[in-house]
């Protein structure tokens, strides 16, 4: 503000002048311009009037009056930067992971994101994340070998690891695994028979009566078994019978009792036969004959001419027909026989043993063996005898014998000891000795010695991952083997002559083969192994990222197993160099996907996992501003690579649908749904589509796009 003062004379017509004096005061006139930047969604404040963000740049006026009446013009030169609520919605299996602005997610939720713009308008970019479970269950049981285990759809018996696959309808495969043990069941049958007045112990319990007695047996892991014991019981009686000794030969019920040599006393003759019966009620009948002595004797005389023997009777020559009957205290007849001898000139017999030959009295030589040479010779009786030669000639004996012996042993006999240091092979021995008999003749005793060669015995095993099982083979040139294990494995326990067997031990177990030339042991050789359940290792497999981008072709995958001897990596499967747990590779950029294979072994058996990485092939181009009817630029069109199907949709800035089209190409001209022109302004577009890399997964992208007329 400024004053000023001006004076002035002014002449009047009556000659009076007159001086008038102006005092002038200048107040100021405003032209205020005012410069501010606000987000589209605040409001800004000025003068009466309140602004509300809308995208751009705008200029508003104002008259502002003063207290002088001097009207002044304020100017607000108003920037509105828009703001951003993105949302990204997508959908993941429980065993994946989802990357959003830099932050990783597995769990369903929304996961809104603050972005901070140049000009401190915030934006929010949320994620609506919806996870599908994917299962990998795995189910432990086991069964007797008499019993079934119903999985899903289908009834198993025997051991092994059974998978089954679910298809999601979100496309998240479930992995239920069924892991099935079947354990042995037995029915053992025993048969017997008793006779009465017998007893028979079963399982610890006592039985005497005919029957079916089962036992249950629990076994190690509840699969009972059961063993029969079917028990007949038979009738028993007893016979006795008494007779005289000249009665026997005695016929019973098949059975022959003959007469034996005794002399004086009762001869006790004991059998039994077994008679079949009604309703299989069978008897065991017991005879026992006592037969008493008849005192049958002979007597032997020798007289010179006669003899007048006990019956009253003179024989006058040498006779065995004679006897006579007595009665004895058991009331058995007894008989004497005469046996006499009535030598007129007294007859003997010269028995002689010799060997090989003989000159006996008389003179003459004698080769073999005879009866009836004689010779006469007087008697201290006076009876001239004569002398009958029996010879026996004896020879020089061969004798020979054949025994074995084992490889790793030495043989003696008589007076030798034979065996080779060599026991890869068969060797025969052959020993002669000549010894001298009791009657002064040389014999010869001969001995075949056959030496076993030492058995020849391989045993070898394989390992079978898959059913937890181990093959043991045995190779041997022996006719006989058999098998047993320590602690017992009733599978094996016993088990003859079989090449191949399959074993699953529970524990640390010690199988055994035995081989040797028969069952019976002649030369047995034992081979060993020990062996601990079989464990297969998990290999675990981490990669990053889960999919590659035309910009980004390197992938690191990185080793989670645990307990391992051995690592192996592969691409493609093709075998790398690396060995440490951590992995770098270049993927080339023609390849659609890459296998990544991690191999771990722990001495018994391999586990592998894989992961296959897509590359990500698909491109989207969204423009932020279009002209409809001035120039090229009049419609809004989204232009993609690998889009397999696609929908648009078009909001205002109040959230209304205002347009939507199934074809992409088509685009958006700037009209709403009934053909009218919509308004200049920002408005909200969001494409939903399926892709190449991932068919079955529907993608969301949301932007904005201004409208200029």
């Amino acid at each position: 503000m400024s004053t000023l003062t001006r004076s002035t004379v002014f002449t009047a017509h009556t000659g009076a002048d007159s001086i008038i004096t102006m005092h002038l005061t200048v107040h100021p006139l405003y032209d205020h311009h005012t410069h501010t930047e606000i987000c589209d969604n605040q409001t800004y404040l000025f003068g009466d009037s309140t602004f509300a963000g809308t995208d751009g740049s705008t200029v508003h006026l104002d008259s502002l009056l003063s207290q002088y009446g001097c009207d002044s013009l304020s100017t607000l030169h108003l920037t509105v930067h828009p703001t951003f609520d993105h949302h990204t919605f997508d959908t993941i299996c429980s065993n994946q992971n989802v990357t959003f602005t830099g932050e990783s997610y597995n769990l369903t939720g929304i996961y809104p994101h603050v972005l901070l713009s140049v000009y401190n308008c915030d934006s929010l970019s949320t994620l609506h994340l919806q996870v599908w479970p994917a299962y990998d269950n795995h189910t432990y049981d086991t069964v007797c070998d008499d019993s079934s285990r119903f999985f899903i759809d289908s009834t198993y018996r025997q051991t092994g690891d059974y998978p089954y696959f679910f298809f999601s309808a979100h496309a998240c495969d479930s992995l239920e695994t069924l892991h099935l043990k079947v354990h042995p069941t037995y029915d053992l049958h025993l048969y017997d028979t008793i006779y009465d007045g017998d007893h028979y112990s079963f399982e610890g319990t006592v039985y005497d009566t005919t029957g079916i007695y089962p036992h249950l047996l629990q076994a190690f892991f509840g699969c009972d078994s059961l063993r029969t014991l079917h028990l007949q019981r038979n009738r028993r009686t007893y016979n006795d019978s008494v007779l005289c000794q000249n009665h026997l030969p005695l016929q019973w019920n098949g059975v022959i009792f003959r007469d034996k040599p005794h002399t004086g006393g009762t001869l006790v003759i004991s059998d039994s036969v077994h008679l079949s019966g009604l309703n299989g009620i069978d008897s065991l009948v017991v005879m026992t004959v006592y037969s008493h002595d008849t005192s049958a004797t002979v007597d032997r005389l020798h007289g010179c001419d006669s003899l007048t023997w006990q019956d009253n009777q003179t024989y006058t020559s040498s006779t065995t027909r004679p006897f006579v009957t007595l009665t004895n205290t058991a009331a058995c007849d007894s008989v004497i026989h005469l046996a006499l001898t009535i030598d007129s000139t007294h007859w003997a017999t010269d028995h002689q043993q010799a060997c090989d030959s003989m000159r006996w009295i008389d003179n003459q030589w004698y080769y073999n063996d005879i009866t009836g040479p004689i010779d006469t010779i007087r008697t201290v009786a006076d009876c001239d005898s004569i002398v009958t030669l029996s010879l026996i000639v004896h020879r020089a004996t061969y004798e020979e014998s054949v025994d074995t012996f084992c490889f790793a042993n030495t043989y003696n006999w008589r007076r030798f000891t034979v065996g080779e240091p060599d026991p890869t092979a068969t060797t025969d021995h052959y020993l002669t000795d000549t010894l001298h008999t009791i009657h002064n003749c040389d014999s010869v005793l001969a001995i075949r010695l056959t030496q076993m060669a030492k058995p020849q015995l391989v045993l070898d095993t394989s390992t079978d991952c898959q059913m937890l099982q181990y093959r043991l083979s045995v190779a041997t040139d022996m006719p006989y083997w058999r098998w047993w294990a320590e602690p017992a494995d009733p599978a094996i326990d016993g088990l003859e002559n079989a090449n191949d067997i399959l074993v699953t031990p529970e524990g640390t177990t010690e199988y055994n083969v035995l081989v040797d030339y028969h069952r019976s042991p002649l030369c047995p050789l034992t081979g060993s192994l020990t062996l601990r359940p079989i464990e297969v290792p998990k290999a675990e497999l981490k990669v990053n990222p889960e999919a590659l981008t035309l910009s980004n072709m390197e992938l690191d995958a990185y080793d989670l197993s645990r307990e391992f001897e051995r690592r192996d990596w592969y691409i493609d499967w093709q075998h790398q160099n690396e060995t440490s747990r951590h992995l770098h590779h270049y993927v080339d950029n023609n390849l659609d996907s890459v296998i990544v294979a991690l191999r771990v072994f722990n001495g018994q058996c391999y586990d592998t996992a894989t992961r296959v990485i897509q590359v990500l092939r698909v491109t989207l181009f969204a423009p932020n501003a279009f002209t409809p009817g001035r120039d090229d630029n009049s419609r809004f069109i989204i232009v993609g690579q690998g889009i397999l199907e696609a929908e648009l949709h078009i909001y205002n800035r109040e959230g209304l649908l205002v347009y939507h089209t199934n074809n992409i190409e088509q685009g958006w001209d700037g009209s709403n749904a009934s053909g009218a022109p919509c308004p200049q302004g920002s408005y909200v577009w969001k494409l939903s589509y399926k892709a190449l890399d991932r068919p079955t997964s529907l993608r969301t992208e949301i932007g904005t796009v201004l409208l200029i007329r």
